[in-house]
């Protein structure tokens, strides 16, 4: 049985860090736009119940998404479904930096929420297949303390960042969706589903 010969390795851990990076990236990508709540209702000219509506876009597609993730996940493997979801969350913060229209940002805030949907599933996947089971509530206790690093650094240090920027958040945007873009790279080059030479059980 392949659970008996498997072992930490080197490879595995830089596979799970790399899902771990996407994970970080989902989880800021969650809460970054209550810091700059202020510079999207003047922005967008729109009122709190309509930025609360941006908010709600994201968790309504991430919840109806999180049992069919696992159907996905199953079928085409935590390679390629996380490259596409890296995608799809890339390519919703740059609709949602060039919106201009509480319609635009609601769909960027769409496309970042299916493609979170499918993060956390993958991760806990990968963690069953490169590392051995009793090590199992380990990394999944690491993976959501490291998650949590998301929202933390969305909150202060991303509105710091703002203010340098001179409240510019369509240009945050953009160097978030590049940051996205280079992720995806990474995700499709370097994840692998299981170890070499593992068979299923």
């Amino acid at each position: 049985m392949a659970e008996a010969g498997k072992k930490i390795t080197w490879q595995g851990l830089f596979v799970w860090s790399v899902a771990m990076l996407f994970y970080f990236y989902e989880c800021f990508l969650r809460v970054y736009p209550s810091t700059i709540a202020d510079n999207l209702v003047y922005s967008l000219n729109i009122t709190v119940e309509e930025f609360a509506g941006i908010g709600s876009a994201y968790f309504i597609i991430y919840a109806i998404m999180q049992i069919p993730a696992s159907f996905v996940l199953n079928r085409f493997g935590a390679r390629n479904v996380l490259s596409i979801s890296c995608l799809f969350c890339t390519a919703g913060i740059l609709w949602f930096a060039m919106a201009h229209s509480l319609t635009a940002a609601i769909c960027g805030r769409f496309l970042m929420g299916f493609g979170s949907s499918f993060v956390f599933i993958a991760i806990l996947m990968l963690t069953l297949n490169w590392f051995p089971k009793k090590h199992f509530g380990f990394f999944v206790g690491l993976s959501q303390f490291l998650g949590s690093i998301g929202p933390l650094c969305a909150g202060v240090p991303f509105a710091i960042l703002l203010l340098k920027f001179n409240n510019n958040w369509h240009l945050l945007c953009l160097l978030l969706a590049l940051f996205g873009f280079l992720l995806t790279l990474l995700l499709f080059l370097f994840i692998r589903n299981r170890p070499p030479k593992q068979h299923r059980i």
